[in-house]
């Protein structure tokens, strides 16, 4: 027995030093691990290709020292649509920091995204790279932080959500910077610098491709937004808060600048879950005093920025008096859309939207028992989608609010 026991702790004893001496570079296979991660602590960036400028592991970090050009490594193995990335930066003390920062859906040289962050400048951006911009590249749809402060010589941990058209980008925990584009869909990830002298280290992958768990209901009673949720509020200034009233979301915004979902403005606040596939019934139920042009709050249906369905209870007082409608309008792809003038302000209103392949199907109520078709509307964009919650106000200056008493999503 005791030799038994002696081998047992020998053996893994044994594993502990494979695992500890293996090399900085882990694929992970299934779980919640992260699918790349290096640490540069065997000296080496093997799984990485250099592409532009030159890179080494010193010290056990990743270093580039760049002149005016780009500079840019890749991870081989890693080319997804969605996905988590951190890293730790660190800018040498003894050089100017232009820029440096994590690249993400990277397909060559002048076609990626780069979340970017400056010492020299003390600022921070989302940037879309091109063939037209490929030095410098454009800022796109972001919140901005220009005036934040990057020093030398200082570890900063940085992490890009990208998910579907929104990223999300943090410096040490805090959301610091987020945008929508839609231009690139998938890509490597990898580090970029220009003009600087940069170190990187603790370089991670997670993925963030799992199928979300149906049918869901949230009625809004936690303290704190489901995890569910992703908020997205492409101006800021909006707020998404549950104190209010338990057991309500209230989403609040201002204007200007003006909140929409439509044409060339995408800017309205909203929450959303995304990776939804197949048929199924969105339902919530809204209670909202709207009484200027273009003030409204309802289910939404996105593909990306530029596609996507909604259906809301809104006013409109263009040439009229202020008349509340129930509208199903689709924005970039299919047909169909509806515009319903109500007899009255229907607050609360209830509304339910139904999927059927590429056909929706809109539905409203006073009370959430004796339901009214609105209309329907084709929609035809793949599978998956994101769905959620959405509070329009484009055109009164002023504060606008909506509260939401439940939301729930059934499959069919």
């Amino acid at each position: 027995m005791l030799k038994r026991v002696a081998s047992a702790i020998v053996l893994v004893l044994f594993l502990g030093c494979m695992l500890t001496s293996a090399k900085g570079v882990h694929i992970a296979e299934s779980g919640p691990k992260a699918v790349f991660f290096d640490d540069f602590n065997d000296g080496n960036a093997d799984g990485w290709t250099q592409n532009l400028g030159s890179w080494n592991v010193v010290n056990r970090k990743y270093f580039v020292s760049v002149g005016i050009e780009n500079a840019i490594s890749t991870v081989d193995k890693i080319s997804h649509a969605d996905y988590t990335i951190e890293a730790k930066l660190r800018f040498d003390e003894t050089s100017v920091g232009y820029k440096a920062c994590v690249v993400f859906r990277y397909s060559d040289n002048t076609h990626y995204y780069a979340f970017e962050i400056s010492n020299e400048y003390d600022s921070v951006a989302l940037t879309r790279y091109t063939p037209t911009n490929p030095d410098y590249g454009i800022e796109f749809n972001s919140t901005g932080a220009w005036g934040y402060p990057i020093e030398p010589n200082k570890n900063y941990s940085l992490k890009v959500i990208v998910h579907g058209t929104l990223f999300r980008c943090y410096i040490d925990g805090k959301e610091i910077v987020s945008g929508i584009d839609s231009v690139y869909s998938e890509g490597k990830v990898g580090l970029f610098a220009r003009r600087a002298d940069a170190f990187f280290d603790n370089f991670a992958v997670y993925s963030t491709r799992a199928k979300p768990k149906l049918p869901f209901s949230d009625n809004f009673n936690s303290k704190v937004l489901n995890a569910r949720w992703t908020v997205v509020d492409p101006d800021g200034g909006s707020t998404f808060d549950l104190s209010v009233h338990r057991g309500w979301l209230r989403i609040s915004t201002t204007s200007p600048p003006g909140r929409d979902l439509y044409a060339n403005v995408q800017n309205a606040p909203h929450i959303i879950q995304s990776g939804i596939s197949g048929d199924f019934t969105l339902e919530t139920k809204i209670m909202a005093t709207t009484v200027e042009n273009d003030e409204g709050a309802g289910l939404i249906v996105w593909k990306d920025s530029n596609t996507h369905l909604r259906f809301e209870r809104i006013s409109r007082t263009i040439g009229q008096p202020v008349q509340q409608q129930i509208i199903l309008l689709v924005e970039g792809a299919g047909s169909g859309s509806v515009f319903i003038t109500l007899s009255s302000d229907l607050n609360p209103t209830y509304l339910r939207l139904v999927r059927s392949g590429q056909s929706y199907s809109g539905y409203y109520s006073s009370d959430g028992a004796t339901w009214q078709h609105a209309g329907d509307a084709t929609f035809p964009v793949s599978d998956p989608v994101d769905i959620g919650l959405d509070v329009i106000h484009m055109y009164h200056s002023g504060t606008f609010f909506a509260d939401f008493d439940y939301f729930k999503i059934t499959t069919r």
